[in-house]
């Protein structure tokens, strides 16, 4: 009997687990409220409509009256009575602010600076300052487009640094415009104001007279005479092996450096003129055109010589072709 009631008793709990699990699995899905949700004849579930919007919603706001904000902040001021600062924005317009663009860069920066309104009256939101700011930049930004004024440049000539600075970067030459151009009249202390700048007739034939003679240095004269240029050191200049010449090929001492024009495309002849004291040695003469040597040219000093203790000779190259133009020559 024990056997059996066990037997019985454990057939029976299985019943009962196996009827939980059908339970649950035969239990219809429930909503977050506790209720089942409904179910289509397919078994899943219907789907879930919103919620109707209520006719108490929140409207948008109206659009923000720029010209509301002039007059209340800006007007008090700045109006036909006061006319503070010696401006009156009674009948301006925020949308043909390009009608008076000069006010409305000022009002511009002014409101860009956080100048107006003053630190002691009334102020705008940050959102309505703001916006004025970007109405009034767009609208002036748009009139300028529309209606283009580069405005009126006056005649300007070049003056004599400018003139020299020109030629140089035109043809390379180094030119004193003084030799040509008369002086230049200043303007506040100003000699490039082109309203102090007039051109006249006489000013005019300078600038020809100008032209015609640089065009001759540049490009040369095949009708150029034969002429003689010297050019001399100071006895006074140092010739030492470590005093080196600006514009003199590395490694000399001493010697000379010039711009000289050369009339010309023809061939030239260098004489050097030496001077030098007692001791007998031999010197290099290195001379080139543009730093390109062009004759290497062996001298030796003599005896002294002549009522200052001092002897001196003279070298002469043979001819040597240059092209027309200035050229920076040392020796």
């Amino acid at each position: 009997m024990k056997r059996a009631s066990r037997a019985i008793l454990a057939g029976g709990i299985v019943c009962l687990a196996l009827a939980a699990n059908i339970g649950v699995a035969a239990q219809p899905p429930s909503s977050a409220s506790g209720r089942p949700e409904p179910v289509d004849r397919r078994g899943s579930p219907a789907p879930v409509r919103p919620a109707p919007v209520s006719s108490h919603a929140t409207k948008p706001s109206p659009p923000l009256d720029l010209n509301a904000v002039v007059r209340r902040y800006c007007v008090t001021c700045h109006n036909e009575t006061r006319k503070t600062g010696g401006l009156s924005l009674a009948t301006f317009d925020v949308a043909d602010a390009g009608r008076n663009a000069d006010v409305t860069e000022k009002m511009i920066r002014k409101l860009q600076a956080g100048l107006m309104p003053p630190p002691a009256a009334a102020r705008p939101d940050a959102a309505a300052h703001a916006a004025l700011i970007a109405a009034l930049e767009t609208n002036v930004d748009a009139a300028s487009l529309a209606n283009p004024n580069p405005g009126i440049r006056t005649f300007q000539r070049l003056n004599r640094p400018e003139y020299a600075r020109a030629i140089r970067d035109l043809l390379a030459l180094d030119v004193n415009a003084g030799s040509w151009l008369p002086l230049d009249q200043k303007s506040a202390n100003f000699d490039n104001i082109a309203d102090a700048q007039a051109l006249s007739p006489t000013l005019l034939e300078a600038y020809l007279n100008a032209a015609a003679a640089i065009s001759s240095m540049a490009f040369g004269d095949r009708n150029a005479p034969a002429v003689d240029h010297a050019y001399t050191v100071p006895g006074y200049v140092s010739q030492h092996p470590w005093d080196h010449v600006d514009g003199a090929p590395h490694g000399t001492r001493g010697g000379i450096v010039v711009d000289h024009v050369f009339p010309a495309d023809a061939e030239y002849v260098f004489e050097i003129a030496l001077s030098s004291g007692s001791n007998s040695r031999f010197e290099d003469i290195d001379l080139s055109i543009d730093g390109e040597r062009i004759a290497l040219l062996e001298y030796e000093s003599g005896p002294a010589g002549g009522a200052d203790g001092r002897g001196a000779r003279l070298i002469r190259t043979e001819p040597i072709l240059v092209r027309a133009g200035q050229q920076r020559v040392a020796a």
